[in-house]
């Protein structure tokens, strides 16, 4: 997956004359400036035959455009799909994605379902398709929708409890979060991982986490007191095996 300003890529791909018909309105459609905003994200696969553009809507909502040459449909849009995504839940301010399909197109609204996105509402007679006025169904997926969806968050959940000897019955959504974000403050992004991730714990009875110290990242997950750097994670304390004492953390100097 590259992240790109590149906005030839994507107004070759968005005029060619089996895309650009779907894409609203007539005449050539030019990306440039919605490319190289830094505050919008957009990705393109290895070949360069499809991407995504990732338009920051403000207040962690991005509105999700797909780019695709025929021959990149399917395999390899759908591998760079769950890239972009994960991306931008783990690496970003992001809290939910959003897209939108005209109506008629049987194909895109397929996708946006197989994809995970959650169908929302729609609106009549509201964009121009190719010279006709039709509806649009909108779509979104927040970040605990996607937390749930991506097999990689519950893989990284059972080998972070693996490595910690974490003892409790096993729980597959347990692991999805936990890897989650694990994944997120092995990103850096901690603040808004450990916080969507204490509004589930409270939910489910699960301890939620404290943070201890930010640098060095030192958490408290009820269970274990455990320094966080990078992919390293060092078990400090367990409380349940010996008596607390006062957290001495060596600061950087």
């Amino acid at each position: 997956m590259l992240r790109t300003l590149n906005y030839k890529i994507f107004n070759e791909i968005a005029n060619h004359k089996e895309v650009r018909p779907f894409l609203g309105g007539k005449g050539f459609l030019d990306l440039k400036s919605i490319v190289e905003n830094l505050n919008n994200f957009c990705f393109v696969t290895d070949e360069e035959n499809g991407g995504y553009i990732v338009i920051n809507k403000g207040t962690g909502s991005y509105e999700v455009h797909t780019f695709s040459y025929p021959c990149a449909r399917g395999k390899t849009m759908f591998k760079l799909m769950r890239q972009a995504r994960a991306f931008m839940f783990l690496r970003t301010d992001c809290i939910e994605l959003q897209t939108y399909v005209p109506e008629g197109l049987t194909n895109i609204n397929l996708w946006a379902s197989n994809s995970g996105f959650r169908e929302d509402f729609k609106r009549e007679n509201c964009f121009d398709l190719d010279g006709t006025k039709v509806g649009l169904t909108y779509y979104s997926m927040s970040y605990e929708d996607w937390v749930l969806k991506d097999i990689d968050n519950k893989i990284e959940g059972q080998n972070f409890h693996t490595v910690i000897e974490a003892n409790h019955e096993d729980d597959d959504v347990h692991d999805y979060w936990a890897g989650a974000t694990y994944r997120a403050v092995k990103n850096f992004n901690y603040i808004k991982a450990i916080s969507f991730y204490n509004k589930w714990a409270n939910r489910t009875g699960y301890a939620p986490i404290s943070v201890v110290s930010v640098q060095p990242l030192v958490v408290n997950i009820e269970s274990h007191i455990l320094a966080l750097n990078g992919t390293d994670i060092i078990v400090l304390k367990v409380p349940d095996k010996c008596p607390l004492e006062p957290l001495l953390v060596e600061q950087p100097h």
